[in-house]
C-alpha cells in the first residue's frame, strides 16, 4: 500500500472549497424533490457521471475493470456507496438540507475511529481524540436543540437526522473499504467507476418502484449544470 503525506495548506483549501460544492448538492436535491424524487435524481446523476469517469478509465495503462484482484471490493464500495445515498435521498424528505449536509459530513469522524484500529500510520493522537470528543457534542447538540416545533414535525425531524446521520457512516465505512482492500492501489477514477456505474444499477430500479412522479422543466438544468459534473468528484477518493 503506498505511502500518504499529510495535507498542506493548498491542499486543505481545495478540499474545503470542495466541500462546500459538494454540500451544495443536497440543496439541489431538495429543491427538485417535488418535480422528480431525489433517488431518482441521483441515480441518474450517477450513470450519467459514470459515462463521464469511464473514458479516463480506459484511457489508462494498465487499469483491470472487471478483474478478479478489484471487482470484488468495487461491489463492495458501490452498494455501500448506493445505500449511503438512498438514506440521504431519504433524509432529506424528514429533515432540512442543511441537517442532512452537517450530519452526512461525520463521515471522517468514523473514518478516523475506524482506520485508527486497523491501520498503525492512521492512530490518533491525544489532541486529535479531543478533536473527536468536541465533533460528537458537536452532533449531540444538532440531535437535541432545534427550533420549537409541533411533536409530530419534531419526531419526523429527528428521523431525518438519524438516516442523515446514518449515510455518513456509510460514506466512511466506503473510505475505510477503499482503504483496507486492493482499491487503494488502484487509480482514483476506477474506485470512482465502481461507485457510480453500481450506484445507478441498483437505484434506478428502486426510483422506478419508489416514486412514480412526472419530470419536469426545473430538474434538467439544475441537475446538468451543477450536480452530475460536481459527482466526478475524483479527489475525493
Amino acid at each position: 500500500m503506498s505511502s500518504r503525506q499529510a495535507l498542506d495548506s493548498k491542499a486543505s483549501g481545495i478540499m474545503f472549497g470542495l466541500c462546500i460544492l459538494w454540500g451544495l448538492q443536497q440543496v439541489v436535491l431538495k429543491l427538485a424533490a417535488p418535480d422528480i424524487s431525489a433517488v431518482m435524481q441521483i441515480a441518474l446523476r450517477s450513470g450519467l457521471s459514470a459515462l463521464m469517469v469511464y473514458p479516463m478509465i480506459k484511457l489508462a495503462k494498465g487499469t483491470s475493470l472487471w478483474g478478479r484482484d478489484y471487482l470484488p471490493a468495487g461491489i463492495l464500495v458501490g452498494l455501500l456507496f448506493a445505500a449511503e445515498f438512498f438514506l440521504v435521498a431519504q433524509a432529506l424528505r424528514f429533515t432540512s438540507a442543511a441537517h442532512t449536509v452537517v450530519l452526512l459530513y461525520t463521515a471522517p469522524i468514523f473514518v478516523a475511529l475506524g482506520l485508527h484500529w486497523k491501520l498503525p500510520s492512521e492512530r490518533l493522537s491525544f489532541i486529535q481524540w479531543l478533536g473527536i470528543a468536541c465533533a460528537f457534542l458537536g452532533i449531540v447538540i444538532a440531535f437535541l436543540f432545534r427550533p420549537a416545533a409541533s411533536q409530530a414535525a419534531a419526531s419526523s425531524a429527528l428521523w431525518g437526522d438519524a438516516l442523515a446521520l446514518l449515510a455518513g457512516v456509510l460514506w466512511a465505512a466506503t473510505t475505510i473499504a477503499v482503504r483496507l482492500t486492493k482499491l487503494a492501489e488502484a487509480p482514483a477514477t476506477q474506485t470512482l467507476f465502481y461507485q457510480l456505474f453500481i450506484a445507478f444499477l441498483v437505484l434506478l430500479p428502486v426510483a422506478f418502484s419508489w416514486d412514480k412522479r412526472q419530470f419536469t422543466g426545473l430538474y434538467y438544468p439544475l441537475q446538468v449544470c451543477f450536480s452530475i459534473p460536481l459527482s466526478c468528484h475524483l479527489p475525493v477518493i
